[in-house]
């Protein structure tokens, strides 16, 4: 058995051997609950030459900032990467629960709804969670590896844009992958069929949506609104909202719940046509005080939004509930 003194002298000259410590004693049965950390997750490995990307842009940094060799920048980056990935497996689930009630309204409200864009924003979060946890390591491994690496305000700084580079590829790489997923024929035209007068609508008020919004405000002309509503509501929808880039609307609220529920959502993976998205998911419907599910429905996720060539920003999402034998 090693003494103390032994280990540590023992882990300076071999600093994975803390990694590999990490890696044994951290529990993962934490995320049973939280699917998109694990969807997130296989897109990292999807998408795995942004990990390399990610190590090296932080080995670059090492080697600037610490002025170090291009050896131990290289190692130290990719220690704390894989660090940061197994701490990960609690922090990540841990923060997105807590912000997740408060960051998911204003996010969908700008930018709609789908797997793209709670990735995207998890590839935002990710790097705002992963610095200190990066600099924490970053610490730990120079006091026991003896890189002699000191941590300032400067340094931190410069590691958060680093991340936010890093955050920046992958949003843009998993863009360029959604591009690559037109939905199929047959699904869409099964949608169509079921869902004609719904999407029909959701069409009309995306093309007419810029005539009754003021430019200057971004606020929507309220007769129109109570126009579109009152028929609305006499359509399947089991929300609908609009969104002009400045101000978002609710047409078709959710079901009214009671003192102590909520709704959640998760969404399967996103598919187009044109600027249409399509997005198949669940509605549930949770008694918060007893932590269980009251209701779950299959839903589709239908969001119309401008293109990114467009001067103005529009948005129509509506949710649409799937029948049984879907």
């Amino acid at each position: 058995m090693l003494h103390a003194s032994c280990m540590t002298e023992h882990i300076k000259r071999q600093p994975y051997l803390s990694v590999a410590f990490v890696l044994a004693v951290l529990p993962t049965a934490l995320l049973a609950n939280v699917p998109i950390f694990f969807v997130f997750a296989g897109v990292r490995v999807l998408l795995w030459w942004t990990i390399i990307l990610a190590i090296l842009i932080e080995a670059i940094v090492l080697w600037w900032i610490f002025d170090t060799s291009l050896r131990r920048a290289l190692w130290a980056a990719f220690l704390i990467n894989i660090g940061t990935t197994v701490l990960g497996f609690f922090i990540y689930p841990m923060v997105g629960t807590l912000s997740y009630p408060v960051l998911a309204p204003i996010i969908t409200d700008v930018f709609g709804t789908g797997q793209l864009v709670e990735l995207s924003a998890y590839c935002i979060a990710a790097a705002v969670v992963d610095t200190p946890v990066e600099l924490l390591l970053l610490a730990i491994l120079s006091a026991m590896a003896g890189y002699g690496f000191k941590i300032t305000w400067k340094t931190g700084l410069i590691f958060f844009l680093a991340n936010l580079v890093s955050a920046g590829i992958l949003i843009a790489a998993l863009q360029f992958e959604e591009r690559k997923r037109p939905i199929d024929p047959e699904t869409l035209q099964a949608i169509e069929q079921e869902f004609a007068p719904e999407l029909e609508f959701a069409k009309m008020v995306f093309r007419e949506l810029p005539n009754h919004t003021q430019p200057e405000n971004g606020e929507l002309d309220p007769g129109w609104r109570a126009e579109i509503s009152a028929h609305a509501k006499q359509l399947n929808f089991v929300e609908l909202t609009v969104a002009t880039g400045k101000k978002s609307y609710i047409i078709v609220p959710l079901p009214n719940m009671k003192l102590g529920e909520s709704y959640t959502y998760t969404y399967g993976q996103d598919s187009y046509q044109g600027t249409t998205r399509f997005i198949p998911g669940t509605l549930e419907r949770w008694h918060l005080s007893e932590n269980k599910s009251i209701e779950k429905i299959d839903v589709l996720h239908v969001q119309l939004s401008t293109g990114p060539g467009s001067s103005e920003y529009h948005n129509v999402r509506s949710i649409l509930a799937l029948p049984a034998d879907w």
